[in-house]
């Protein structure tokens, strides 16, 4: 069970009661009179009200961060169902031939559902107020465009080489890689 600042105060000033009144109950066989004294009331209100709100801020905090991430990290997982798609239909390029109007149209929607998954993610940034430079995101950025261009640049649309293969294999690499350690650093942050 993982105590709050807060808590452990709340946690203190309770123990801190046990012991006074213990001791109220052995002062008779100490000889001493007990008096209650106004500033020692307010004194212990006052901490545990302090205690109270340090655990209510720290809670509150802890949720915004929380909901943050979950939303971060959905928008991640949409990128990487786009980015899913998009490798499975950039197999088309594999074939060696020139693709169909149906097939660059199939890989042109895939790698723009991609593009539009990135954006995605950097607006969560935007709205969580979360440094895009903090998160290494520029590199995402980066690699997307490297992907695209090695989709549709050179050969486009197609046949695809031997070379033009290899660059398509290397970014889409690159990419899952990126938004796999996008991920980490959102858990992470």
């Amino acid at each position: 069970m993982r105590w709050s600042f807060g808590g452990l105060l709340v946690l203190v000033g309770v123990i801190s009661g046990f012991v006074f009144g213990i001791l109220v109950l052995a002062w008779p066989l100490i000889n001493f009179t007990p008096t209650l004294d106004l500033g020692a009331v307010l004194n212990a209100l006052a901490i545990v009200l302090v205690a109270v709100l340090i655990d209510y801020g720290y809670y509150n905090l802890a949720s915004f961060k929380k909901s943050d991430s979950e939303l971060l990290l959905s928008l991640v997982d949409q990128a990487k169902q786009a980015f899913s798609e998009l490798k499975a239909t950039s197999r088309l390029c594999s074939t060696g031939k020139k693709l169909s109007k149906q097939e660059l149209s199939q890989l042109l929607a895939a790698a723009r559902e991609l593009s539009n998954a990135v954006r995605s993610i950097q607006l969560g940034l935007d709205e969580c107020k979360i440094s895009p430079e903090k998160m290494d995101f520029d590199k995402v950025k980066e690699a997307r465009e490297s992907l695209h261009n090695s989709l549709t640049g050179g050969p486009f649309p197609g046949p695809y080489n031997d070379v033009s293969l290899s660059a398509i294999q290397i970014a889409m690499r690159d990419m899952g890689d990126r938004l796999t350690l996008l991920g980490f650093a959102i858990c992470h942050r």
